[in-house]
This record gives C-alpha cells, structure tokens and sequence, in this order.
C-alpha cells in the first residue's frame, strides 16, 4: 500500500510538469485503483483513454475499476476491447471472468477463468474466481478443489479460507467448514495490528452482524454446541479488534485529556473474552471433548494471559487431534510465556512440518530461537515471515531486537522504524528502539522511545531496567534506582537489572546492597 502512495506523489510531480502525459495518467489511475480510491482511479483512466483510446493496459484496469465499483456493463465493455487488442492475457481474462460471474454469465465466466488457468495454472487469485463460479453453479466438488489449490499457495488468505467452508457447509461438511471458519477469525485476529483502520471498523461491523446471527440462532436451539462455539469464537476476534481500537482511541485521549466516554470503558463494557468464555464452557459442557473448541478456549485464555489455563485446554485439544498445526503452533507459544522453550520448540517444529508457510508461527518460532539466544535461526524465520507477509508488525519488532542482540543495530532500527510507521504506539516496540539508541550511546532518542513506551505500559520491566540504565548513564542516580527497584519488583530475577542495580548502589556508598545484588546476579546466571 505504502509504495503507491509514493508512486503516487512521484506521479503527481511529474504532472505538474507534463499534465497530458497519457502513460503517467495511466499509471497514476493503477496506483488510485490499487489504493481503492475507484473514483479518482477513473478521473486519471478516463483522460488517459481520452488520449488513447486503445490502450489494452489502461482499458483492463479502467475495467478493473468499473468492476470494484459494481458498474458490470461498463467493466465488461472495457474488458472486451482489451482482450480483442491482447487476447491472450492472464489477467484480463482472469478479470473479464470474475465480471461475467457478477453478471450471472457463469458459461462465459467459466471459459475465461480456464483460458486464464492454461497460461497460468498456479495462479491463486484465479483459481479463487473459478472456485467462486463454481460455487455460484452449485458445482461444489470443483470449487472445493480450486479453493484448496488456491489456498495451498496462499495459505493465509481468509476470504479463500471463509469461502472453501462456506463450500464444506453446502457439502454437508460442518466440522470441516467449522475448522475454516476458525482458522479466518483466528487469522484475521492477529492481522488486526496489520490493517488500516479502515479496515478494523468494517471488521468489526461484519463480526457484529455474525455475531447478532449466531445469537438469533442460539435463541431458537441453546444447546447447539456447534452454534456456542462459533459464536466464543466470534466474541474472541471481536475483543482482539476493540483491543485495537482502544489502543489508537489511547492515542487520541493522550491528546486530549477532556475527552469523554473513555474507550477503555468501553471495552470493559463489552467484555468480549468472558462472554466468549461463557459460550465456549457451555459448548463444553454438552461436547466436554471437541478438539477445535479445546484450542479456541485454550487461545482465548492465551490472550487473556492465563497461560496455565490455556496450556490444560490445548493439551487435551491436541490428545484428541495431535496433528492440528493452530493447537501445536498455541500450546508452543503457551510454552514459551511460561518459560518452557524446548517443549516450545518442539511444538513449533511439528507445526511447521504441517504447515510450513504460516507466517504466525514461523515468527512464534523465531521468538523462541531468540530467547534460546539462537539468533541465527531465529533471523531466518523472522525472515520467512516477513516474505509471506511483508508488514507484519510483529516479525519486523521481533526481527529488529534480534539484530540488536546481534550488535547490528543500523539493521534493528530500520526494523523497528517500519514496525512503528505502522504501529506508532505499540509499547514493547518502543523499548526495544529505545534500548537500540542505548546500545549506540543515543540516550535523548532512547528516553523519548523509553517513556513513551511506558506511558502505554507503565509495567515493562525490560523498558524500566534500559530506561534506569540511560539515567545511570546520565548520573540521575535517583531517577534510575526508582526504575530498577520497580523492574526487580516485577521480574526479581533478572540477572542484567540486579548487576546495574548493584553499580548504582555501589556508586551511592551502599556496599552491602550493592554486595547482595551482585551476588544474585551471579547465582541467576549460574
């Protein structure tokens, strides 16, 4: 998205000096439609055409457009002058497809999508569309196939993933639609620190209304274990995107110290988690040993941070289906909350094995590598991560302090600088950037990152233990004993906090304090 906003300002200059130039029209109306600003999309398209009214480039995406904007005819009537100037290209085809679809044209449709598919087979938005005609005929044993080859190289992609169950449910399916549908909230859930916000209120909106229909049905059968389920595992993604919410509604009361109705409030009000938790323990109660609603209430007590509790419900999940890549790849994440990393490793490794291509676990393992101190492995799957998805925020956070730990810190800041372009009040990001300008003697920069990041979360104890130590370095020796004395109180055992905390003490006279630091720390690295 970003890098057409740029194209976009690039374009605009070159504008400004040749305004009738009908390629730097052309590619501005693409980067429009890219960005879905459809109507200045068209404006650009439409002058460009203007000027060349045979463009089989500009005539596809002005089809493009028209298409975004529900306007069928017109997209058709583009997309059939493309074709007639290029007849054999993948992407018109693979559009024109999709339009005859919306059109109920489903033989047409079906004959584009194949002639597509034989110059591109593997082709993912393709097979989608395919599935997607299929699926409108009713041919549901063809459209699953398509669904599942799209998805096998686009893992990730929930639109696929909600339709293929959608698929399942019509085939009489329900386990397996219910297994989709789980892995696209559960998806979607951790993609929500990824989205414009935007993008999170029309997610909102569209889970409201699922959930508002798994309420009428439960109305009507309140023991449908199946319906509970489904509606716990709704509550939960809705928590994770009002999460989300109140987090950029923090941003806006920092600034505003008068401002009502305090979205905090809000959220408590809402209380996603306990209701999601109520319905997952009544569907439990009437099917106490249903694998996929175990590893639901088993994240959901993940996110609340009751990582004992998450740990009981994803061990029985996974003795009933020891194979599920989602319950592997959360009881490893589990595992490494409390301090287990080989059994971390271990689940991770088997979830991989199942699904070697999903971005959230590869940075779960990553995280785990890094607290073993095993930094190039962890490089490599933060790496893999952020192939498969290039914004994600927390790979590029995760990836950034791992080049710290490294001493490559030109590498960790320009991480952590695109970490927050995208998510500028995500509080552990702003102490690992902070702790990076310590590494480098910047200590005014990391101070700015370091009480920032606490405002967010006054009760960081690695954001404490480097801002006490930027004030030690500083000579603020009261200041920087407030912040180690409260770090220790919240990680006691921290071997690196104990030792500056000792040189603080040392330096203040205090020789017995100082004496008892050192010799913790000592015995903590023992």
């Amino acid at each position: 998205m970003d890098k057409y906003k740029e194209s976009i300002v690039d374009l605009n200059k070159s504008l400004e000096i040749e305004p009738n130039n009908m390629n730097t029209l052309s590619y501005r109306g693409v980067a429009y439609c890219m960005i879905k600003k459809f109507k200045l999309s068209l404006i650009d398209l439409n002058k460009s055409l203007d000027i060349d009214p045979n463009n089989a480039f500009t005539l596809r995406y002005r089809g493009t457009t028209y298409y975004e904007l529900d306007m069928y005819e017109k997209s058709l009537e583009d997309l059939n002058k493309s074709l007639i100037l290029e007849p054999n290209n993948l992407n018109t085809l693979n559009c024109r497809g999709a339009t005859y679809r919306m059109l109920g044209l489903y033989e047409e449709s079906i004959t584009d999508l194949n002639n597509s598919l034989e110059i591109d087979p593997n082709n993912a938005l393709t097979l989608r569309n395919r599935g997607l005609t299929y699926y409108a005929t009713e041919k549901f044993k063809e459209s699953l196939e398509d669904f599942t080859k799209s998805l096998e190289i686009e893992p990730n992609n929930t639109f696929v993933l909600r339709s293929r169950g959608k698929t399942y449910y019509k085939m009489g399916r329900h386990e397996d639609a219910l297994i989709d549908l789980n892995e696209s909230l559960e998806i979607e859930s951790h993609n929500a620190y990824v989205m414009t916000s935007e993008k999170i209120y029309h997610m909102i909106s569209r889970y409201e209304r699922i959930l508002s229909d798994f309420t009428k049905s439960l109305k009507l059968k309140p023991n449908d274990a199946f319906e509970l389920k489904n509606r716990g595992a709704t509550c939960r993604v809705l928590g994770r995107y009002e999460e989300w919410i109140v987090e950029k509604q923090l941003e806006i009361e920092s600034n505003n110290k008068f401002l009502s109705n305090s979205p905090v409030e809000f959220y408590l009000k809402k209380d996603r988690y306990k209701e999601a938790l109520a319905d997952l323990n009544k569907s439990l109660e009437i099917d106490p040993n249903n694998a996929d609603t175990l590893r639901i209430r088993g994240d959901t007590y993940y996110i609340m941070e009751k990582f004992n509790d998450a740990l009981k419900d994803l061990n029985k999940s996974l003795e009933i289906e020891p194979t599920n890549a989602s319950a592997l790849r959360l009881r490893g994440a589990t595992y490494r909350m409390l301090k287990k990393n080989k059994e971390s490793l271990e689940d991770l490794n088997k979830s991989l094995e199942i699904n070697p291509n999903n971005a959230l676990t590869l940075r779960q393992r990553g995280s785990t590598y890094r607290i073993m101190e095993k930094y190039e492995e962890s490089l490599e799957d933060f790496n893999r991560s952020l192939e498969i998805e290039p914004d994600y925020t927390g790979s590029l956070s995760e990836r950034g302090d791992t080049y710290r730990l490294m001493n490559r810190f030109d590498e960790s800041l320009q991480d952590l600088n695109k970490s927050l372009k995208i998510e500028p009040n995500d509080a552990w990001t702003l102490g690992c950037r902070g702790s990076t300008y310590y590494c480098i003697g910047n200590y005014n920069e990391g101070l700015i990152d370091l009480n920032k990041s606490l405002e967010i979360d006054p009760n960081d104890s690695f954001s404490l233990s480097y801002r006490g130590e930027i004030y030690r370095k500083l000579n603020k020796y009261e200041e920087s004993l407030a912040d180690f004395n409260k770090s220790l109180e919240l990680e006691p055992n921290d071997a690196w906090t104990l030792r500056k905390r000792g040189e603080i003490y040392l330096k203040k006279g205090f020789e017995e304090e100082s004496y008892i630091d050192f010799k913790k720390s000592i015995e903590v690295d023992l």
